[in-house]
C-alpha cells in the first residue's frame, strides 16, 4: 500500500507516463496491421501464380508470429487502458468530487 499522498502533480506524470505506454502500443497495432496487408497481398501474388504450396510454410510462420504479437499487444493495451483509468478515477475521487 502506498502512504504518500495523492498530488495532482504525481497523478499528472503517471497519466503522462500510461498515455505514452498506450501511444507506443497503437503505434506497434498499426504495424502489425501494415504486415498483415503485405502479407495478404504476398499470398494473393503466390495464389495469382499458382504457388501457394511453396510459401505456405513462410506465410504460415509469418502469420503464426503476427497474431502472437497482435494478442500480446491487444492484452498489453488493455492493461494500460485499465491503469489510465483507475488514474482517472484518482482524479475524480481527489479532486473533482471533493470540489462540488
Amino acid at each position: 500500500m502506498n502512504d504518500k499522498p495523492v498530488t495532482a502533480r504525481s497523478l499528472a506524470y503517471e497519466l503522462d507516463f500510461e498515455m505514452g505506454a498506450i501511444r507506443n502500443l497503437v503505434s506497434l497495432i498499426a504495424d502489425v496491421e501494415l504486415e498483415f496487408i503485405h502479407l495478404v497481398e504476398t499470398m494473393e501474388e503466390v495464389e495469382d501464380r499458382g504457388q501457394e504450396e511453396l510459401y505456405y510454410r513462410e506465410h504460415s510462420r509469418k502469420a503464426r508470429v503476427l497474431a502472437k504479437l497482435m494478442q500480446y499487444t491487444v492484452d498489453e493495451l488493455k492493461c494500460e487502458v485499465e491503469k489510465t483509468s483507475h488514474i482517472r478515477d484518482t482524479i475524480f475521487e481527489t479532486f473533482v468530487k471533493n470540489e462540488g
